[in-house]
């Protein structure tokens, strides 16, 4: 599973964006196995990612050309969930995050899409 992480992901004070921008991809920094760290270049999801939903599977993913052509044929379902985010430097962030996953593969494409 490929994990790459944007670097320079801090939320401004006070505007709940990140510094990098709004869509920081942190792709699949949690792993399918139920609460890796994820950790990678300093970021990672602490705990397990609450509130979880299923919001677009099937052909109602945008996406769901290229998920296949990386990751294989499956059963691709887009989620979104709250989660706690440890920053590199030592301080920890309530995030909205996004994901891909599929039975058999797991999570992959990790987004903070907002900071909570």
């Amino acid at each position: 599973m490929s994990r790459l992480i944007e670097k320079g992901l801090e939320p401004h004070a006070g505007s709940g964006h990140s510094r990098a921008q709004d869509i920081a991809d942190v792709e699949a920094v949690h792993s399918s196995q139920g609460g890796g760290s994820g950790e990678e270049d300093g970021v990672k999801i602490i705990g397990s990612i609450q509130h979880v939903e299923t919001i677009a599977d099937g052909t109602g993913i945008r996406e769901l050309a290229g998920l296949r052509a990386r990751h294989g044929d499956g059963n691709w379902k887009k989620k979104k969930g709250v989660a706690m985010i440890g920053l590199n430097d030592g301080t920890q962030a309530l995030a909205e995050v996004h994901w891909y996953e599929a039975h058999g593969i797991g999570k992959v494409k990790m987004k903070v899409k907002r900071w909570l």
